[in-house]
């Protein structure tokens, strides 16, 4: 019996996770990605981790400018998540309507849980994505406590309140 791709993506499709974007500049061009994969690796040094296809853009870039910034999005930002998961040119339209930056460089979405601004601590290569791992330079939280994380499990956006 073999287990295809498509076992594997149904499979994983039934772990729920929170939705991030990952901010970065290159060039004085500001883009970012959906990501789902992401997770703290450390606390001394503070270390998180999210995977990036080989392929990716958002890759290439993190390794050149060695900087980027992962929003933890929420439920109210499932549009925005939207526009980061496509490959065109609506995520850096969107971005250039944005004035804030972290300290690192990268641009903030306003509005997100939480948003880690990061240095780039190590790539490891694994398959066909790698795994970026930053160390976290400042964190900026949302002041509003009444504010829920965007979900997403089984191939659907979700929230705390559709549990």
């Amino acid at each position: 019996m073999s287990f295809s791709q498509d076992d594997f993506k149904k499979a994983l499709s039934l772990y729920g996770s929170g939705v991030t974007i990952v901010t970065y500049e290159k060039d004085n061009v500001a883009s970012g990605i959906t990501v789902s994969a992401f997770s703290s690796v450390s606390l001394d040094p503070a270390l998180v981790m999210v995977c990036l296809n080989q392929s990716s853009n958002a890759l290439e870039a993190i390794q050149e400018t060695k900087a980027f910034s992962i929003h933890l999005l929420n439920s109210e930002q499932k549009d925005i998540s939207a526009i980061f998961a496509k490959n065109d040119s609506s995520r850096i339209d969107f971005l250039k309507n944005t004035t804030d930056k972290g300290l690192t460089g990268a641009k903030h979405i306003i509005g997100s849980l939480c948003i880690l601004d990061c240095e780039l601590y190590a790539i490891h290569q694994a398959g066909d994505h790698s795994l970026v791992i930053g160390e976290v330079k400042h964190s900026h939280l949302n002041e509003n406590t009444e504010i829920l994380p965007l979900l997403y499990y089984n191939r659907n956006y979700r929230t705390i309140k559709d549990l």
